[in-house]
């Protein structure tokens, strides 16, 4: 997504997107709507490993999920024991895969994961879902990479025309 703002591809991501130090010093963020935690979802394969925090995911035999290009990223040193899937599509794909029991867990957004475990149409009612870490706050972000420009802002030219309109009309 920096690349996109970067390059001018798109001017603004208004994904929900993690603000960290590292990412706040190559983007902008503009002011946080959404505050989140960490979290990981479990279904039922291999009901006999039990799963309780992110270092339960730790370990030999476990296949887990992460989106790439995402800070969830950041996690797979911790859990470097199991078996971990990449996804570049997205969470999404890999709550499918979740669901079908083909992983035993997905790393992601707790809100995303809620979401996927409430709707009775992915079939993952026996998964649990579990939170960690501080809460984090998301926003949208432009690039860093802002130009000046002698062009007058949309106010500016608004209140412009609005003057010249009022001192037309006594004339």
């Amino acid at each position: 997504m920096k690349n996109a703002v970067d390059s001018g591809e798109c001017h603004v991501i208004t994904a929900t997107t993690i603000i960290d130090k590292e990412r706040a010093a190559q983007v902008h963020f503009q002011c946080p709507f959404q505050i989140s935690s960490y979290g990981f979802i479990r279904n039922t394969l291999d009901p006999h490993i039990i799963v309780n925090t992110v270092k339960d995911l730790n370990r030999v035999g476990l296949t887990v999920g992460i989106s790439t290009g995402t800070f969830y990223e950041t996690f797979i040193p911790e859990i470097s024991a199991a078996t971990i899937i990449k996804s570049p599509t997205g969470t999404q794909a890999l709550l499918k895969l979740a669901a079908q029991g083909k992983i035993h867990a997905i790393i992601a957004d707790i809100n995303d994961l809620i979401s996927f475990k409430r709707n009775p149409a992915n079939n993952c009612s026996d998964c649990h879902v579990r939170s960690f870490g501080s809460t984090v706050e998301m926003a949208s972000f432009t690039t860093k990479n802002i130009v000046s420009s002698n062009a007058p802002s949309v106010g500016v030219a608004f209140g412009v025309l609005f003057f010249i309109k009022i001192i037309y009309n006594k004339l």
